[in-house]
């Protein structure tokens, strides 16, 4: 009961933001000369190149909603329960797996991006994992004791208010694939362009909203206490 009313509570509280507070302060310029990995993006739907700046980011625990605006969010495969963990993207379900706690890094505009559904015992982080034989590349929910450079990112904000997430090793940015297009299609890293398949918004979770949402619940939970009461009597 107790395992059940915490998720119960987790997902509730993302469902409750309902904002995009994600604040930024212009950074220098940074741009990446790693070899780039192949773009399989249609042409027409790739984007022009851009010159990130790196923004300040409010550490906190958010909801990644995809610019594309089709109601998928960035998710942790659930049934991956390996040391390296697959991030695809998913309906927004308001599920731990959809939950992701972004914390100062160890560089100034630098940040960890912490999958919460991969508990804390254990925590994984979003990072490159050097998989060999994918191309492009692959984002993954990886240990912390994964070299820091490839768990550590950058933020840069677009006019409409998204983001994109550069990950510091490779320079690279994290991307939608276009060929994936259903459900727990996979997460890449691609040369940062300013498309849709790249823009992210941050919904953050609200401390009001989570105490708003346990007091519901508890409500909740005392109806359906008194309902098995009546049941027995």
């Amino acid at each position: 009961m107790t395992k059940n009313v915490s998720l119960i509570i987790l997902s509730l509280s993302v469902l409750a933001a309902s904002s995009f507070t994600a604040c930024s302060r212009p950074g220098k310029s940074d741009t990446g000369s790693q070899a780039k990995p192949n773009d399989t993006t249609p042409k027409d739907m790739q984007g022009a190149t851009f010159a990130f700046q790196p923004v300040s980011i409010d550490p906190g625990v958010y909801f990644l909603v995809s610019g594309l605006r089709d109601g998928r969010c960035l998710d942790l495969d659930s049934n991956d329960d390996g040391d390296r963990r697959r991030v695809q993207q998913y309906f927004c379900n308001g599920s731990q797996f959809q939950i992701f706690s972004i914390a100062n890094g160890d560089q100034p505009l630098r940040y960890t991006v912490h999958a919460v559904g991969s508990g804390y015992s254990n925590p994984k982080y979003l990072g490159h994992s050097d998989r060999v034989g994918e191309e492009p590349p692959r984002v993954y929910a990886l240990e912390g004791s994964v070299a820091p450079l490839n768990l550590r990112w950058a933020f840069h904000k677009f006019g409409n208010g998204t983001m994109a997430l550069r990950n510091d090793a490779y320079k690279w940015c994290m991307d939608r694939r276009s060929q994936d297009s259903d459900p727990g299609g996979s997460i890449q890293f691609l040369d940062c362009r300013e498309n849709s398949y790249q823009q992210w918004g941050l919904q953050r979770i609200q401390m009001k909203d989570i105490k708003n949402t346990i007091d519901t619940l508890s409500e909740v939970l005392k109806a359906m206490e008194k309902e098995e009461k009546s049941k027995k009597e």
